[in-house]
């Protein structure tokens, strides 16, 4: 079993950084062949689908994951069933509900000349309106495979799959056939298709054939909301970004902190590697009650991941506006001072440590729930004053202080509550 969870850590790791690359990849491909413009209405256009998505691909795949394993380790194949049949049936019924939502509007504010609207037809609104239900299914895998045992399996549909099969077909259509935002969108939608067909051959020998379902209606209601709200938060914060910009500043803007985003993401893969590592170890010293090797470990990968965040910004340093302008094009050069700000907030997250995770780990998740919304209610008003100011940069400012304010209130509640710290700064105490 031991064996088998290191496998698992390690092809997730895999996956991440992968998943990383695969994103630089993209961001260099769509920037070199599409206006700021074009690109600003492709992110929009995507982050609508994926905003709107929210309610049915946050609490789900959590749910799944804590249920198919209660009932796999109970060997009760009708429990099982059930949560098939009913996460079939929400999914179903969620994507008509937002669908009809996301076409009825268009229809009746087509008329209204809004900025961002009026730049969309009905190819994309429909290939946005039938990616809902796509990326809700791969989320659903990925909780099924995580519940069944296969962490790693479960994230390579929309961890590796569908996004190395948009950029090869973007980089061939961009390239070769001069694909419009439009074909984008659809090129986005076929390959998270795809990634629906793959994940249901992963899942194939997993879920119990056909049988009496059995039903907990009432059990997986009452703790689908609370675990779609709290999963949300990060994710609301992070589009609610991107939807500010384009509704306050317009889509040229988006596209520049979308490339920003992107980029700086690549701060973040040591954090990533070390939270992966550590997370099982955290949980099983707490149990042990072993704080002096919580804080060894804890110091030690905050300083990992601090020293390979500030190398990157000085890794963008020494690339300069210039270089940003030979990979992506003079139209980007803007993104750089975006870049760099977001990649120095990055470093100022990793020097608190992995503060939140210990909090996660030690049963104070509600802490951190709580954080995560105080930070995404403070980075949406933040906005809000912000961005009509300074444009992206102005999401860029409101990012890096909920980001490091929500760091710094779990290190001190981690400090007080368990003796702990976990910054660069502190002491590796000896085992």
């Amino acid at each position: 079993m031991r064996n088998s969870a290191l496998a698992s850590g390690a092809g997730l790791i895999a996956i991440r950084i992968a998943n990383a690359f695969l994103g630089l990849a993209t961001v260099a491909i769509l920037a070199r062949n599409l206006s700021p413009s074009e690109y600003g209405l492709y992110t929009m256009a995507l982050t609508v689908s994926q905003f709107l998505s929210l309610p049915l691909c946050m609490g789900i795949p959590t749910l799944l994951t804590r249920e198919i394993s209660i009932a796999v380790q109970s060997q009760d194949n009708n429990v099982l069933f059930g949560l098939k049949v009913w996460s079939r049936r929400v999914i179903f019924w969620g994507s008509l509900v937002l669908g009809t939502l996301i076409i009825g509007s268009y229809a009746a504010v087509r008329a209204i000349e809004y900025p961002v609207l009026e730049q969309l037809s009905w190819p994309i609104i429909l290939s946005m309106t039938a990616l809902i239900p796509a990326i809700a299914i791969i989320k659903r895998t990925m909780g099924a495979l995580s519940g069944f045992g296969r962490v790693a399996q479960g994230r390579l549909p929309d961890g590796l799959i569908r996004p190395m099969l948009f950029l090869l077909a973007a980089s061939v259509g961009l390239i070769h056939f001069d694909f419009s935002v439009s074909a984008l969108i659809s090129t986005h939608l076929l390959a998270a298709l795809i990634a629906v067909i793959f994940g249901a051959w992963l899942t194939r020998q997993d879920w119990p054939t056909e049988r009496t379902p059995d039903f907990h209606f009432t059990q997986w209601q009452k703790s689908l909301f609370p675990l779609t709200v709290f999963a949300a938060a990060g994710a609301i914060k992070s589009y609610s970004d991107l939807l500010m910009i384009g509704a306050i500043v317009g889509t040229d803007q988006v596209a520049q902190y979308r490339v920003a985003i992107q980029i700086a993401s690549a701060a973040m893969i040591a954090n990533i590697i070390v939270n992966a590592i550590l997370s099982p170890r955290f949980a099983a010293l707490h149990l042990l009650d072993n704080s002096a090797e919580i804080q060894r470990l804890a110091v030690f990968g905050s300083r990992v991941a601090f020293v390979a965040a500030i190398s990157f910004v000085l890794m963008i340093l020494i690339i300069g506006s210039s270089g940003f302008s030979a990979v992506l094009g003079l139209e980007y050069a803007t993104s750089y001072e975006l870049t760099l700000w977001l990649a120095i907030g990055i470093a100022a997250s990793a020097f608190f440590g992995s503060s939140v995770l210990i909090l996660n780990m030690s049963g104070r998740e509600i802490y951190s729930a709580r954080y995560s919304y105080f930070t995404a209610i403070a980075n949406i008003a933040l906005n809000a004053i912000l961005i009509p100011f300074f444009g992206a940069l102005g999401a860029v400012i409101a990012t890096v202080f909920t980001t490091v304010l929500m760091q710094a209130l779990a290190w001190i509640l981690v400090r007080r509550e368990l003796g702990i710290r976990t910054d660069a700064f502190g002491v590796c105490l000896p085992k």
